[in-house]
């Protein structure tokens, strides 16, 4: 006498997931209108990055005009230490401001809206008495250093840039740790040099 056992079990079987083509094209379709969006919003942001690189280009030739007109002013008149003030002060700002032209045009990799954002609010400020000599931007996925150096007439002006720092949207949440306002050793009249980071001092030159 022979008997079978089927140890095959319909319940043991896996089961398989039968989409809909209804689920698919909703599914489909939710992806589509993702993709959409964001290129829709990638385009509004370049189109305001594409407008405010036109902005400071006029913004640099409007110094440069400025820059050939107190040189020339300069040469007709007697030496004036206002016009080589101003002269100084011009050429300054237009050096910085022919700076993040190039910089926002050549930027490259994943992080350059955000770095064209910063640079475009760096642009924006106008501290009187205040320039800029060097700019230092670090980002990754979780967190940003930015590094502003510079010469200033007087030592509250670095709070000041700070405090109109914050309202810029691209510095949203960056916080200055470090502030540090000293004489140059080799520097000449009565500017400032200053150092902002939002490193901690002890990180500061490694």
């Amino acid at each position: 006498m022979t008997q079978q056992v089927n140890l095959y079990q319909p319940i043991l079987r896996r089961e398989k997931k039968v989409f809909s083509a209804v689920a698919m094209l909703q599914f489909l379709g939710v992806i589509t209108l993702v993709m959409l969006a964001l290129f829709a919003f990638n385009r509004w942001q370049l189109g305001e990055l594409q407008a405010e690189h036109q902005r400071l280009q006029e913004q640099e030739r409007a110094l440069a005009a400025r820059v050939t007109e107190i040189s020339r002013e300069r040469t007709a008149q007697p030496e004036s230490r206002e016009l080589r003030r101003q002269l100084e002060a011009a050429q300054r700002e237009e050096l910085l401001k022919r700076k993040l032209v190039d910089l926002m045009a050549r930027g490259t990799g994943g992080s350059t809206v955000a770095f064209s954002e910063a640079f475009a609010g760096l642009a924006r400020q106008r501290v009187t008495g205040l320039w800029l000599t060097g700019i230092a931007l670090e980002a990754d996925d979780m967190a940003r250093d930015v590094t502003l150096s510079g010469m200033t007439t007087q030592a509250e002006f670095v709070p000041r840039l700070v405090q109109q720092l914050g309202s810029e949207p691209a510095f949203q949440g960056v916080r200055f740790r470090h502030m540090r306002v000293y004489r140059p050793e080799n520097g000449s009249g009565n500017a400032l040099a200053f150092v902002l980071s939002t490193r901690p001092a002890e990180e500061e030159g490694k």
